[in-house]
């Protein structure tokens, strides 16, 4: 069975927030494990966290009981979301890419949306050798966990600055996108009101 892998990309600045944003605490766990945990729920070979900024304390303030699981650490996170993408693919190590892209501020994604795309990316690699992308959409707008198949590792070598892999989306003309009921796909956690509302949902998730 051909390797499909999970990176999070957890190693910004958090500078609109004013602190660690990761690290914030939803409910019982931070805002990254709830992502890690999710990816955890999915048959990846491995899942990789890209970390950066305050490197060490995330790594003593989260332990993950997990084989697949792994840190990766990129020292050059102060230069955009590209470069944690980048460390990531590197991490990987292979000549061709089947990799399903979270961010870790995003933590009210279903684990039915991460399956669904997940199984959709699945069955595209069983029966298509050029490089595709699968991508959720809710009420017309994509979002996250993006899954790249097929995918040249020198592909991910276009990234530039903060603009992710928006980039490389573009230049790739198998794009399927496929609706979701799932707003979680674009609610990340930015600022002290992302928290707050965040904390709010959570309380009514537990009613």
């Amino acid at each position: 069975m051909m390797n499909i892998y999970s990176i999070i990309l957890a190693a910004g600045s958090s500078s609109r927030m004013g602190t660690h944003k990761q690290l914030l605490k939803l409910g019982e766990q931070t805002i990254l494990e709830h992502v890690i945990n999710l990816t955890i729920t999915i048959e990846f070979s491995k899942i990789i966290a890209v970390i950066g900024n305050e490197k060490d304390r995330v790594r003593n303030q989260i332990f993950i009981d997990e084989p697949r699981f792994i840190w990766s650490v990129n020292e050059e996170y102060n230069k955009g979301q590209s470069t944690s993408i980048k460390t990531g693919i590197r991490t990987i190590g292979e000549e061709y890419v089947n990799v399903m892209i979270f961010l870790g501020d995003l933590p009210f994604i279903k684990k039915e949306t991460a399956g669904r795309i997940y199984r959709a990316g699945l069955s595209e690699l069983a029966g298509n050798t050029n490089p595709f992308i699968i991508q959720p959409v809710y009420k017309g707008m994509p979002g996250h966990p993006v899954f790249f198949g097929n995918m040249p590792n020198k592909y991910f070598d276009l990234l530039e600055g903060d603009k992710g892999a928006k980039v490389l989306m573009k230049s790739i003309s198998s794009h399927i996108k496929i609706g979701v009921d799932d707003e979680g796909i674009l609610f990340d956690i930015d600022t002290p009101k992302d928290y707050f509302e965040a904390k709010q949902m959570m309380k009514n998730e537990k009613q």
